[in-house]
């Protein structure tokens, strides 16, 4: 957030285990300490409150995609509930927060939010929490789309009485072979992702990360009895060496070095200790793919 000028520090800086999805966000801290500066005078502790609405704005976007370009700020809420006996005290005791947007745009966001004590029990809600930007939206803060409109004929002209309609694309040799690189390493990851983690342990990771075993159980017997189309049962035989090779062999196509570094990383990932877009957005990687 440095760069839209939100420079946390300090206590206004302790939020640990933020999770997210779309629109929702869960983050813990620890309940700040009472100090000298407000004593008993304020019921919930500024920091606190502030590490709810950052957690509002965790639901609201996610790092680097572009839609936190300007600082929101609270502007009103809706209605407030606090648990007094909960809120004063009890410094280091554990809290969890959890938050929802109700209404997003490019000019202000609406959500709700509650904190939990460490038995689970809420001693904070807020409902209707409004956040506004205060910045004036401009061509140079649109988000980049990956897409554009060109215009041409449906049905290609006729001249000389002769049809111009496209002829059937020709395969070129070289990109077939930068395809198949492709696809002979993503199936080196997947084979070796599927060998890594016993079926105990694949039942403990998210339902989506299931979902991508599951398609390694369906898709690897098929591989292996010669029934594929395209993935070759000889390829079970590769190594990281192998790899290495294709990679030397087709430097430039940026499509391969993501299959590369995601395959590198998805034993992480399943364990749920990184988000997979990270590694894709890392040194503006998915931009140039889709710019490709």
């Amino acid at each position: 957030m440095n760069h839209i000028g939100l420079d946390y520090t300090g206590e206004f800086r302790k939020m640990e285990n933020i999770c997210r999805t779309r629109n929702y966000a869960t983050s813990s801290t620890m309940k700040p300490p009472t100090d000298q500066d407000y004593g008993e005078k304020l019921m919930v502790h500024p920091t606190l409150l502030d590490m709810c609405f950052q957690t509002v704005i965790a639901a609201f976007c996610y790092p680097g995609d572009g839609s936190f370009w300007t600082p929101y700020l609270p502007i009103s809420i809706n209605s407030i509930r606090v648990s007094p006996h909960d809120c004063i005290g009890g410094h280091d005791s554990r809290v969890d927060i959890e938050a929802s947007i109700t209404e997003d745009s490019s000019a202000r966001i609406v959500g709700d939010l509650g904190a939990y004590n460490s038995h689970g029990e809420q001693f904070i809600q807020l409902e209707g929490l409004v956040c506004r930007s205060f910045a004036k939206e401009t061509a140079s803060t649109d988000r980049l789309l990956f897409a554009e409109t060109i215009w041409k004929p449906a049905v290609a002209p006729v001249e000389d009485g002769l049809s111009t309609a496209l002829e059937p694309r020709k395969d070129d040799p070289e990109e077939l072979d930068a395809n198949e690189a492709n696809e002979r390493v993503a199936f080196y990851y997947l084979c070796t992702l599927r060998d890594k983690f016993t079926p105990e342990q694949v039942a403990t990771f998210e339902w989506w990360y299931q979902r991508l075993f599951e398609f390694a159980d369906h898709l690897l017997p098929i591989v292996a009895s010669g029934r594929h189309q395209s993935l070759k049962s000889d390829w079970f035989t590769d190594t990281y060496t192998t790899v290495q090779d294709l990679v030397k062999r087709f430097p430039d196509p940026i499509g391969l070095q993501l299959v590369v570094e995601v395959g590198e990383n998805l034993p992480t990932y399943v364990c749920g200790t990184a988000p997979l877009l990270e590694v894709m957005l890392k040194e503006d990687r998915l931009t140039r793919l889709y710019q490709t």
